[in-house]
């Protein structure tokens, strides 16, 4: 992922993607099962 740099405390760089993958795949999901507008608003 390229982009601005996030500090994390975590080390271990497969460990930080394995877990930005899982929150952005939970993302997708909820905001096609949703919509994106309601999740902005349920936050």
């Amino acid at each position: 992922m390229k982009g601005r740099k996030v500090h994390a405390s975590v080390k271990d760089e497969q460990l930080i993607q394995k877990r930005r993958n899982e929150m952005i795949r939970g993302a997708v999901h909820l905001f096609k099962k949703k919509g994106f507008h309601v999740q902005l608003q349920e936050k």
